[in-house]
């Protein structure tokens, strides 16, 4: 996961291709170029776009492009006094760090995110990329099969942010805790998962819609998914529906592929449990949906549960 931390040039930026955008970020750069002999406010200026340059061609799939970015970024800007270039020069070992991922070089990744851990303290106005970034560490140690040391990564972001009391910040504390949730799944804790997953949506659930991060979204679908995988272990099937249902009912519709991704392998999850439960039928009417619904999806993650519930309808039509 990846972010910036120049909201008024996201703004600038909206509704422009990112080639486009690009480019603008490359005029503001070379506005601010020159170092300490430029005005601080240019010198900001210069090194947000750097990030959001950095972000956008990682966006079009230049990863390796974007961690060069990200690099000079560090090199000449860490050892600079400023809070908003450190801040900026934390987003860029963020961002490194997911690119990095991206490329499947998870060591590196690994230890530029532990340099990020040294380098930013757990306050503001580091609390967003450090949290971001220890969620990607997370990732990056899963993925090496370092899997004993991603809970307590969850677990300090959720101590880190759980007094917090900005809405900008739930993304990353929600997230930390859907972690926990999906780490405690995987090891078969099902019951504690619940119980973690209960608390997430405790909290954030019942909000407004309309009143939370976009982000926050993903994670609501994210958590009921795994919810809903749990209780399918633990042969509550009926449960496990209704859960599916609550989510599809909010988030079918939604156009986010982060939300959709979460929705078809929630419905797929759906399916399982009909069939498990002796309702074939309509299991095969759900794993129908997810295929007519997200079946013309170009996302990896959303194929692959069209794939999913492509055979394992077929496997209901074989005859026994």
């Amino acid at each position: 996961m990846v972010a910036s931390s120049a909201p008024q040039l996201h703004a600038a930026y909206k509704g422009v291709c990112a080639h486009a955008a690009i480019s603008l970020c490359r005029i503001a750069i070379w506005t601010g170029s020159g170092g300490e002999g430029k005005p601080l406010r240019l010198q900001q200026l210069a090194v947000a776009a750097t990030v959001k340059q950095a972000l956008l061609l990682g966006e079009i799939g230049l990863e390796q492009q974007s961690i060069d970015a990200n690099d000079r970024l560090i090199r000449s800007w860490a050892q600079s006094v400023d809070p908003v270039i450190r801040t900026n020069v934390a987003w860029a070992m963020t961002n490194k760090g997911y690119s990095l991922i991206q490329l499947e070089r998870g060591a590196e990744a690994v230890d530029v995110l532990k340099g990020l851990d040294d380098y930013a303290p757990a306050q503001e106005p580091f609390l967003r990329p450090l949290a971001q970034g220890l969620h990607n560490l997370a990732l990056a140690l899963d993925e090496l099969g370092r899997h004993n040391e991603v809970a307590p990564i969850y677990e300090r972001i959720d101590r880190m942010l759980r007094q917090a009391d900005n809405d900008v910040l739930w993304p990353h504390h929600a997230w930390a805790l859907a972690g926990m949730a999906a780490d405690l799944r995987d090891h078969g804790n099902c019951d504690a998962a619940i119980k973690i997953c209960d608390a997430i949506l405790d909290r954030w659930w019942l909000l407004n819609p309309s009143t939370v991060p976009d982000a926050l979204h993903a994670i609501l679908a994210n958590t009921i998914r795994t919810r809903a995988d749990c209780l399918v272990a633990l042969g509550a099937y009926d449960e496990a529906i209704a859960d599916v249902d609550l989510v599809t009912s909010r988030y079918l519709s939604s156009h986010s592929g982060d939300v959709a991704d979460e929705v078809a392998w929630a419905m797929v999850t759906k399916g399982q449990a009909l069939q498990t439960s002796g309702h074939t039928e309509h299991a095969k009417l759900t794993f129908e949906t997810v295929v007519q619904h997200y079946g013309s999806s170009t996302q990896p993650t959303i194929r692959g549960a069209v794939h999913a519930a492509r055979r394992l309808r077929s496997s209901l039509e074989q005859p026994s």
